[in-house]
């Protein structure tokens, strides 16, 4: 398996705020893609996955600081084994929301929620070792994916809700990012696919 694809065309200065997530893919991508879009129309930016220089849409599984080369190398290899010891699996979204206490988030939760505590506690196995996770970050989060971010409460969830018709997806690949404003990722640093068999655990999703 090949550990390193991407690191190379992207400057990494650490420490590093470093996201290891799921890949978005195929038509739910587009769905998140969408919906953010409508976020920014109303001039919301800040978080823009439609931009010339997109943020990419992701679903969190650990977020925190790698302190050094030789962790990052670490993390990548340890990735990568988490990855191969994985097999794909199927998901699905709830209908957007807003983040409470503020109310400035746009979330989709990921679905079923339990088997998101079980993996994100998996790939901490794998790799905490070499990232130290911040409070949003750790492996007893629950999982969501980001859809935007307005700095006042949103006023217009119920028309996002009106336009969520895909909910269904497959977590395929792992991917691991540079972190940005607002938990955002910025630049893809790595990819590793999971096991083309689908986990059976969740296949009633």
């Amino acid at each position: 398996m090949e550990v390193e694809k991407y690191s190379q065309q992207v400057r990494i200065k650490f420490p590093a705020r470093i996201n290891v997530s799921i890949q978005l893919d195929g038509d739910l991508k587009n769905q998140i893609l969408h919906l953010n879009r409508l976020i920014c129309s109303e001039g919301f930016g800040e978080i823009d996955f439609n931009s010339s220089l997109p943020q990419i849409p992701h679903a969190t599984l650990l977020m925190g600081e790698v302190r050094s080369r030789s962790e990052y190398e670490s993390l990548l290899l340890a990735c990568a084994d988490f990855a191969s010891d994985q097999q794909q699996f199927p998901y699905s979204i709830s209908l957007p929301y807003l983040r409470s206490p503020s109310k400035k988030f746009v979330f989709v939760d990921t679905l079923p929620e339990e088997k998101f505590y079980d993996f994100r506690r998996l790939t901490d196995q794998y790799v905490g070792a070499y990232i130290e996770c911040d409070f949003y970050g750790g492996p007893d989060n629950g999982s969501h994916i980001t859809i935007g971010y307005s700095n006042i409460p949103f006023q217009k969830i119920q028309l996002l809700k009106d336009e969520t018709s895909v909910t269904q997806g497959t977590a395929r690949n792992i991917q691991i990012c540079l972190t940005g404003r607002r938990g955002s990722c910025t630049d893809l640093l790595e990819e590793y696919s999971l096991n083309e068999s689908v986990d059976p655990w969740t296949s009633s999703v």
